[in-house]
């Protein structure tokens, strides 16, 4: 598979086929694993679940919702 290289702000940007981004899953801004090899060959592949940062994305959704009714009750309730 032959990738294009773009220039970019930062550096050169990768293009990857369609095929492949359909076939991963990938959608824009999604996270891919690089290693270059000995032998200086870049082998990419999706990036593996980091279970803190999902924790963390979890508890800033948490704390930016609003109280529900059902926790407002449990809190009155609780008093």
């Amino acid at each position: 598979m032959n990738l294009q290289a773009s220039k970019s702000d930062h550096g050169l940007t990768l293009r990857l086929p369609e095929e492949f981004v359909r076939r991963h899953g990938l959608q824009d801004g999604a996270m891919l694993q690089a290693e270059i090899g000995k032998d200086g060959s870049l082998t990419l592949k999706p990036a593996g679940w980091d279970r803190a940062a999902f924790a963390a994305e979890l508890d800033a959704a948490r704390a930016s919702l609003p109280p529900s009714r059902a926790s407002l009750e449990s809190l009155r309730g609780a008093a």
